[in-house]
C-alpha cells in the first residue's frame, strides 16, 4: 500500500466561484440550506443538471463552517482520499492534520486502516467541534467504485458528532449502508433529477439574468419542454440562440408561430446550434462509458421505449437488462415513464441518433431489424416508423393501408397525414386506398375541395386497377360529401347507386356502408320513408360489425328518428351507440354525447342534456374537433336557456361562438341549426324582430341546399316569432312549415306548427283555433310531447286553459296545467266563473290538484275592485298581489319584471313610452324595439292579472304616450313609505320634536332591508335611485346615531354609526363618530381597526386621512 504523502491540488478544497448573475433557485436552495438540520443531503442527477452550482450558491452565505472536497478519478486511491479529507478539516481546525498522522501508519490490511482512519477522524472532530458544520463531497460518482472508500465514508457518517452534516453530489446513489436508516429517521434528504429540472420560470430567469436573452414565452416554453429542464442544455441552447440573434425565432413569432406545439427542438435549434451540446455529451457522457454500453446507447436510440426484452429482440442483443440497469443507476439521461418503461432524454436521444448516422449501414440494419420485429409482433405504427426511417416506403405504405381505417376511426388524422407526406407518387399509384383516406381526412377537417381532388385521384387509380370495391368506396365518400356540403342530393344519389352496383351481395360491409349513406341522402331530401327502409337494411348487414353499427346508428339512425320527431327512439338508438363507443374506445363518443344532448333537450330532460353537452365539449376539445365543439356549445346553451342557468347575454355569446366556428368550417346544416336555437332564445326574451331576422338568414341557407327538414325546422320558429310582428306573414310561414312537416313525416314539427297556428288564431279571437289546437293535442298525446308545452309555457297556458274550457283532451291537459303550477293558476281562476257548469268543474279539479282551493260560482260577476298590489323595492324586487307573493317563476322573462321596477322607482311612477322603449331595447331597431315594448307590457299585465289583455289593466296604464302605475290599486310601495318617513323625520327635527323625529327615522331604517333592487345590480338606470336611497338611509342612521350619542347610549350609537360606516368606509365623519363611541366603550382595538379600514378605503381613492382623524387614532392608541 502506498503511504507517501500525495501532492494536493488545493483548489479542490475550495467551493467553485459563484457568479453574481447565477440564478437563485429558491425552491431547491431552501432544501440545501437546511442541510444543517439533517445528517445527509444527497443530490443525485446526470451531468449538467446544476448540482454543484446549486450547492455552492445555496451555501455561500452559510454561517456554519463549510468544508468542500471536489473529487476526481485519482482520488480512488484510499490514501489520497484520506489526505484530502484531512486537509479539508485542517483548513477549519489548525493542527487537525498533525493529530491524524498516526491513522496513516502502515497496517497489515486495509480494513484496519479504514476503521483506524474513521475512528481518528471522528475522535478529532469530537474534541474540536462545538458548532454545526457542513462537509460537501462533490462528484462522488468518480470514486464510488472503490469499496474501501465507500466503507470509510459510511463509518464517518455513522459516527461523526451530531454537529457534522454531509452534502453529497453524485450521478448515482452511493452504496452506503447507513442511508436506509437515515431515510427512515428523516435524517436524509434526496434531491433527484426530476427536482433539478428547470421549470418555465427558472428558465426565463436563466435566459434573462445569465444570458441577457429575451425570448417569447412560447419559444421559452418549447425549449424547456424539449430540453426537459436540463440546466446545461438550456444554457448552451440560449448561447446558441443569442449567437445567431434568434433570427429564426423572431421570424416565427412575427409570422404568428406562437403555438407551443409548433416549435420543435429541431426547428428551434438546427444541428449547427446544437453542436456544442453534442460535443459535451460526446466527451462527458458517451466516451466515459465502457464500449458495450456506448454501443448499446447508439443502437437503442432508434427505439422510443426501452424495455429489456424489446431491446434484445429488436436489436439482436442479450445484455439489454444489464445495460438498462446501469444507465438508470448512473443517471445517464434515461427516465422512467408513468407506464414503467424507460426512455432517453429527448436531446440525448437526438445526440445518439446523430452519432448513429455516421454508420449508415449499421443504422439501416438496426432499423430494418426493428421494423421486422414490430411488424411480426403486431405493433404496426412502430414498424411503419422504422420502415420510413430507412426509406422503405413501399413496405410502409403496405402497412399503412392495413391500419388506415382504425386510425381514421380513432381520429388520428395527424399521424396518417404525416405518413402520407413521406410517401412518393409511386406508393399512392400502387395503393390508391391512401388517396381515399387522405380525402376522408380532408372531408373530416372540412376541406371539401381538397377532399374531392383526392377522391378523384383514388377513383382514377382504382379504375385503372379494375378494383370495383375500391372504386365503390370512393364514390360513396364523394357522394356523401356532395350531399352533406353542397346539398346536391340528385348527383349524390346517382353516385351512391352506381357504387352499389359494383358491390356484390357477399360484401356485406361495403353494401351496408353504401346503404347507410344512401339513407342519409334520402333523409336530407326529406324522403323519410325511403331513408327508414335503407337504414334498417344497412343495420341488418352490419350485424357482426360493431364499427359499422356505430357509424350507422349515429347517422342516419339517430338523425332519422330525430327528424321524425321520435326522440325516445332516437335516444334508444344512441344508448346502443354509446355502449358500442365505450366498448370500442371510439373517439366518436363525443358525437354520441352531442346527439344524445340534442334529443334529450327535445324530451325536456334539460339537466341530462347539459351533462352530455359538457361531456361532448371536453372530448371535442381534447380531440381538436371544431365542429363537435361548436355542436356541444350549442347544446349546452340550449339546456342552460331552458333551466335559466345563464344570463341572456352569456347565452347569446355562446351561440355566437358556436355560430362563428361553423361559419369558419362552412358547415351549412349546423349554421342553420345554431341560428334556429338563437331564434328560440331571442323569442323567449321578447326580441321577436331580431329572431325573425335570424330566421330569414337560416331559411335562405336551407333553401339554397334543398334541405327540406331544416326548412321546416326554421319555418316553425320563424312563424312563432312573426306572430307578434306581422300576423299575416306568420300565418303564411306557419302554413308552409305545416306542409313541410307533413311531407317529411315529422310529427314533432307538425304538432308545433298546429300549436303556433292555434296561438295565432286564438290571439285574434278566431274560433278556428280549436281545430289546430285539437290536432296539436292529438299528436302530443300520441307521441308524448308534453315537454313541448312546458318549454313554451307562456304561449301554452292560455291555449291549454282554452282546451280545458272546451273539453278538448281535458284528461291530458289537466296534468300539464298542474305541472305548470302557480303560473297557470291565474289563468284557470276565471273559469270558475264560467257560465257552463262542466267548465267550472274542470277548472276546480285542476286547481285542487295544484293544492289551490277555490269555490266555483254559477255566475261570473266581475269583482268590484281588483286585489291591491304591494311593491317592495328594497332588497330583491318583489310584488305581492293581496297577501300572495308573485312567485319568481311567474315572471317568465326578466324584462316584464324590469319594466315594473322602472315604474316603481320612476318619479311619480311614470315613464314616457319612448323612455320605456329605450330602456328595454336600447340596441334594437325601432320597429323591433317598439314590438318588444308592447310584448313586455302584455306579459307584465298577464303576470299581474291574467285577464288584463282582454279587459284592460287595473295596475298599468298606457295613455297619452305615458306608461304609469294606477296608484288607486297600489296598496304600498316601500320606497314611497321610506321617503315619507325621512321627510317627516326631518320636519320634526327642524321643529325640535326629537322624539317624533327619532321614531320616523327608525321607521325609515326598518324599511331599508337592503339596497334597492339587489337582484339587478348591473342595470345602469337603477343605479341612480339606488344611490339616492342609500344616501338617505345613511343620513337616517347618522341622525339616529347622533340622538343616541347625545343621550350617552354608546352601544346604540355604535350600532347606527357602524351600519352607516359599513356602507361607505371612506366617510371620515362617520368614522370619527364611530371611533369616539368605541373609545367610550373601552373598545380601543376595535376603534383602531375602524381607522385602518377607513385608511384603506381612502387609499383606494388616492386620498389620505385628515389630521383630525389621525389625531383620534393617536388618542385611541
Amino acid at each position: 500500500m502506498r503511504n507517501t504523502k500525495p501532492n494536493l491540488i488545493l483548489t479542490k478544497l475550495h467551493p467553485p466561484l459563484v457568479r453574481e448573475n447565477t440564478i437563485a433557485r429558491e425552491r431547491l436552495a431552501a432544501h440545501v440550506r437546511a442541510a444543517v438540520n439533517r445528517r445527509v443531503t444527497l443530490l443525485c442527477a446526470g451531468p449538467g443538471y446544476g448540482k454543484t452550482t446549486l450547492i455552492a450558491r445555496s451555501l455561500s452565505e452559510l454561517r456554519a463552517p463549510l468544508l468542500w472536497y471536489s473529487l476526481s478519478r485519482s482520488d480512488n486511491d484510499i490514501i489520497t482520499f484520506y489526505t484530502y479529507v484531512t486537509a479539508a478539516c485542517e483548513r477549519e481546525w489548525r493542527g487537525f492534520a498533525r493529530a491524524m498522522r498516526p491513522a496513516f501508519a502502515p497496517r497489515a490490511n486495509n480494513p484496519t486502516l479504514t476503521e483506524a482512519f474513521a475512528a481518528a477522524w471522528v475522535n478529532q472532530l469530537a474534541k474540536r467541534v462545538t458548532d454545526d458544520f457542513v462537509f460537501v463531497l462533490d462528484d462522488f460518482q468518480l470514486v464510488e467504485h472503490t469499496p474501501l472508500l465507500c466503507e470509510t465514508l459510511d463509518l464517518m457518517i455513522r459516527h461523526a458528532p451530531p454537529q457534522a452534516h454531509f452534502v453529497i453530489a453524485t450521478r448515482a446513489a452511493p452504496a452506503l449502508s447507513c442511508l436506509p436508516r437515515l431515510r427512515a429517521e428523516g435524517a436524509a434528504l434526496e434531491i433527484n433529477e426530476d427536482d433539478l429540472r428547470f421549470n418555465a420560470d427558472e428558465a426565463a430567469a436563466l435566459f434573462q439574468d445569465c444570458l441577457a436573452l429575451e425570448l417569447a414565452e412560447p419559444t421559452r416554453a418549447a425549449l424547456v419542454e424539449q430540453i426537459e429542464g436540463w440546466a446545461l442544455g438550456l444554457m448552451m441552447a440560449g448561447q446558441s440562440l443569442k449567437a445567431r440573434a434568434a433570427k429564426s425565432i423572431s421570424y416565427a413569432n412575427e409570422n404568428g408561430a406562437g403555438e407551443k406545439e409548433t416549435l420543435s427542438l429541431r426547428a428551434l435549434l438546427p444541428y449547427d446550434d446544437k453542436r456544442v451540446q453534442f460535443e459535451y455529451l460526446s466527451e462527458e457522457v458517451l466516451r466515459q462509458q465502457p464500449p458495450p454500453t456506448a454501443d448499446f446507447l447508439t443502437s437503442s436510440a432508434i427505439l422510443s421505449r426501452l424495455e429489456p426484452a424489446l431491446c434484445d429482440a429488436a436489436l439482436g442483443r442479450s445484455d439489454s437488462a444489464e445495460q438498462l440497469r446501469r444507465l438508470e443507476k448512473h443517471c445517464v439521461f434515461v427516465m422512467r415513464t408513468p407506464d414503467g418503461w424507460l426512455r432517453y432524454h429527448r436531446l440525448f436521444r437526438e445526440f445518439l441518433l446523430h452519432q448513429l448516422e455516421r454508420e449508415p449501414e449499421r443504422r439501416e440494419t438496426l432499423h430494418r431489424r426493428a421494423a421486422q420485429y414490430f411488424q411480426n409482433h403486431g405493433e404496426d405504427e412502430s414498424a411503419i416508423a422504422h420502415w420510413l426511417e430507412v426509406g422503405a416506403r413501399r413496405d410502409a405504405a403496405r402497412m399503412i393501408v392495413t391500419i388506415a381505417d382504425d386510425l381514421f376511426c380513432a381520429r388520428r388524422f395527424d399521424t396518417l397525414a404525416f405518413w402520407f407526406e413521406q410517401l412518393s407518387a409511386n406508393e399512392f399509384a400502387e395503393f390508391p386506398t391512401l388517396w381515399l383516406y387522405w380525402g376522408k381526412i380532408c372531408q373530416a377537417q372540412h376541406q371539401a375541395e381538397a377532399a374531392l381532388e383526392y377522391f378523384d385521384r383514388a377513383a382514377e387509380r382504382f379504375t385503372a386497377q379494375g378494383d370495383l370495391l375500391g372504386l365503390s368506396a370512393v364514390l360513396n365518400e364523394k357522394a356523401h360529401l356532395l350531399d352533406w356540403r353542397n346539398g346536391d342530393h340528385v348527383e349524390a344519389e346517382r353516385l351512391q347507386r352506381e357504387a352499389l352496383s359494383y358491390v356484390g351481395a357477399e360484401h356485406h360491409r361495403q353494401r351496408a356502408a353504401l346503404l347507410a349513406n344512401l339513407a342519409r341522402n334520402q333523409l336530407s331530401a326529406g324522403n323519410t320513408d325511403a331513408a327508414q327502409t335503407l337504414y334498417r337494411e344497412a343495420l341488418a348487414l352490419y350485424e357482426s360489425d360493431r364499427q359499422g353499427q356505430l357509424t350507422t346508428l349515429l347517422n342516419p339512425g339517430s338523425w332519422l328518428f330525430h327528424s321524425l320527431g321520435d326522440f325516445l327512439q332516437a335516444v334508444a338508438v344512441l344508448r346502443r351507440a354509446e355502449q358500442l363507443a365505450q366498448e370500442l374506445n371510439d373517439a366518436r363518443a363525443m358525437e354520441v354525447a352531442n346527439n344524445m344532448s340534442v334529443n334529450l333537450y327535445f324530451l325536456g330532460r334539460f339537466q341530462s342534456a347539459r351533462e352530455y353537452a359538457v361531456q361532448a365539449l371536453a372530448l371535442a376539445r381534447a380531440h381538436g374537433d371544431a365542429h363537435q365543439e361548436s355542436f356541444a356549445l350549442m347544446n349546452e346553451a340550449n339546456a342552460l336557456e331552458m333551466t335559466c342557468g345563464a344570463s341572456y347575454t352569456d347565452l347569446h355569446q355562446q351561440y355566437l361562438d358556436a355560430l362563428h366556428i361553423e361559419q369558419r368550417l362552412d358547415n351549412r346544416r349546423f349554421i342553420i341549426a345554431t341560428l334556429v336555437f338563437m331564434m328560440i332564445l331571442m323569442r323567449h326574451n321578447g326580441e321577436n324582430a331580431e329572431a325573425a331576422l335570424r330566421g330569414q338568414q337560416a331559411l335562405k341557407l336551407a333553401n339554397e341546399r334543398g334541405l327540406r327538414w331544416l326548412q321546416c325546422f326554421v319555418s316553425v320558429q320563424m312563424g312563432a316569432a312573426q306572430i307578434w310582428l306581422d300576423a299575416d306573414a306568420a300565418r303564411v310561414t306557419l302554413d308552409q312549415a305545416l306542409q313541410l312537416a307533413l311531407e317529411c313525416g315529422d310529427l314533432y314539427h307538425t304538432m308545433a306548427s298546429h300549436f303556433w297556428l292555434a296561438s295565432l288564431e286564438h290571439s285574434a279571437n278566431d274560433a278556428h283555433y280549436l281545430e289546430h289546437l285539437r290536432e296539436c293535442l292529438r299528436l302530443a298525446v300520441a307521441q308524448n310531447y308534453d315537454y313541448f308545452f312546458r318549454s313554451e309555457m307562456q304561449a301554452a297556458i292560455p291555449l291549454l286553459v282554452a282546451a280545458l274550457e272546451n273539453d278538448v283532451w281535458s284528461a291530458y291537459v289537466t296534468p300539464l296545467l298542474v305541472k305548470m303550477g302557480a303560473r297557470a293558476v291565474d289563468s284557470l281562476e276565471p273559469l270558475l266563473h264560467h257560465p257552463r257548469v262542466d267548465a267550472r268543474q274542470r277548472a276546480q279539479r285542476a286547481l285542487e290538484q295544484m293544492g289551490v282551493t277555490r269555490a266555483p260560482r254559477s255566475s261570473r260577476p266581475r269583482a268590484s275592485s281588483p286585489p291591491k298590489i304591494t311593491l317592495r323595492a328594497f332588497g330583491n324586487f318583489s310584488v305581492w298581489r293581496g297577501d300572495e307573493l308573485v312567485a319568481e317563476r311567474a315572471w317568465g322573462r326578466r324584462k316584464c319584471k324590469r319594466l315594473l321596477k322602472y315604474l316603481t322607482l320612476a318619479p311619480n311612477h311614470t315613464l314616457s313610452k319612448d323612455a320605456a322603449v329605450e330602456l328595454l331595447s336600447a340596441d334594437s331597431e325601432p320597429q323591433a324595439a317598439n314590438a318588444n315594448f308592447y310584448r313586455t307590457l302584455y306579459n307584465l299585465r298577464r303576470v299581474l292579472e291574467p285577464l288584463a289583455p282582454e279587459s284592460g289593466s287595473n295596475y298599468i296604464a298606457l295613455q297619452g304616450g305615458l306608461v304609469s302605475l294606477v296608484m288607486e290599486n297600489i296598496a304600498q310601495i316601500d320606497a314611497d313609505d321610506f321617503t315619507r318617513a325621512m321627510e317627516a323625520g326631518r320636519v320634526h327635527a327642524r321643529q325640535g320634536d326629537f322624539v317624533a323625529a327619532r321614531q320616523e327615522f327608525s321607521n325609515a331604517v326598518e324599511l331599508y332591508v337592503d339596497d334597492v333592487a339587489t337582484d339587478d345590480l348591473f342595470d345602469d338606470w337603477v343605479q341612480a335611485p339606488r344611490e339616492k336611497f342609500l344616501k338617505m338611509y345613511r343620513a337616517a342612521l347618522s341622525e339616529l346615531g347622533n340622538f343616541a350619542a347625545l343621550a350617552c347610549e354608546w352601544e346604540r350609537a355604535t350600532d347606527y354609526y357602524a351600519r352607516s360606516f359599513q356602507k361607505e368606509a371612506s366617510d371620515e365623519t362617520v368614522c370619527l363618530k364611530l371611533m369616539h363611541c368605541l373609545t367610550q366603550l373601552g373598545r380601543r382595538a376595535d376603534a383602531l381597526a375602524v381607522y385602518e379600514t377607513c385608511e384603506r378605503a381612502l387609499g383606494e381613492l388616492g386620498l389620505e386621512p385628515t389630521k383630525e382623524l389621525r389625531a383620534v387614532r393617536v388618542f385611541a392608541q
